[in-house]
């Protein structure tokens, strides 16, 4: 049973690995995770250095919409 379990374990972690920048941003989007990590946790300064982090890299890949920007305010 564990083997098994490991070996699901790997598949669903190779799986992962195979996806594309794009499919995360998409995934990102449908989900609402930007809003989400924005909504109730900006008063904590370790937790908006890495909310930074990620808007940074959307905004590099081009996947920062102005839409977005709305739920900055």
């Amino acid at each position: 049973m564990v083997a098994q379990l490991g070996d699901y374990m790997y598949r669903d972690i190779v799986l992962n690995i195979s996806r594309t920048f794009d499919d995360l941003v998409q995934w990102f989007h449908v989900n609402e995770v930007l809003s989400v990590l924005l909504r109730d946790n900006l008063h904590l300064v370790t937790f908006v250095e890495k909310i930074e982090k990620v808007l940074q890299i959307l905004i590099r890949r081009d996947a920062f919409s102005t839409a977005n920007l709305e739920m900055l305010c």
